[in-house]
């Protein structure tokens, strides 16, 4: 398969919660951490320089005891509508890094908010599908973090 090739990952998801809540999850590196992180992990580091141009670095323990580490650079924010940044998994070896591009869109729809979560540019299969899985849980955890908040 040509590398290039590769299907993007495009989730769409209702939340029934305003664009602003929404938008705010991904936009706070602290509540991104916290959607992201596995059940097992525990979070060691979440900072973030929330503006265009600005970096971020969110750092999980996994169960191994091993550290993953993502980082990025905000390339969109425009608030309740676009989110846009880049996605790297931190190496050993940075040749191995993959740099790819999420981009998120929040459109109202009457009460609520239909979010689109496109991540793009994967180099390898087995790590878009890996991709695909993981935010489909994150997805998850903000449903249930939004339902856990509007009680």
């Amino acid at each position: 398969m040509n590398d290039t090739a590769l299907a993007a990952v495009e989730i769409r998801r209702r939340f029934d919660a305003a664009p602003q809540r929404v938008y705010e999850a991904f936009a706070d590196i602290h509540t991104l951490a916290e959607l992201i992180r596995p059940e097992r992990a525990q979070l060691v580091a979440a900072k973030a320089d929330a503006r265009l141009g600005g970096h971020y670095e969110i750092a999980l323990r996994m169960a191994e005891n091993d550290v993953w580490t993502v980082r990025g650079v905000y390339r969109e924010l425009s608030p309740f509508r676009r989110l846009a940044m880049t996605w790297i998994w931190v190496e050993d070896d940075p040749k191995d890094e993959q740099h790819t591009l999420i981009t998120l869109r929040f459109v109202p729809d009457g009460d609520g908010t239909e979010l689109t979560l496109r991540h793009e540019l994967f180099a390898r299969e087995e790590s878009r599908n890996a991709h695909a899985e993981g935010w489909t849980e994150c997805l998850e955890n903000l449903a249930a973090r939004l339902q856990d908040t509007a009680s």
